[in-house]
């Protein structure tokens, strides 16, 4: 078996936009929904913790 690369290089803009993307999406929605308390199933949540978990799933 080979463990060689194929080759390929990877533009730098789509490296840098798949690297950074989720990082700047994460703090552009807790920006938004960090001062906001959200009710599900009766518990509360804060913005934060729902921005979070988002960003896991």
């Amino acid at each position: 078996m080979s463990t060689e690369t194929s080759g390929k290089e990877i533009n730098p803009f789509v490296k840098l936009l798949l690297e950074m993307g989720p990082i700047v999406l994460f703090f552009i929605a807790y920006m938004r929904m960090k001062d906001n308390v959200y009710t599900i199933s009766g518990t509360e949540y804060d913005g934060f913790i729902l921005v979070t978990a988002g960003f896991v799933l």
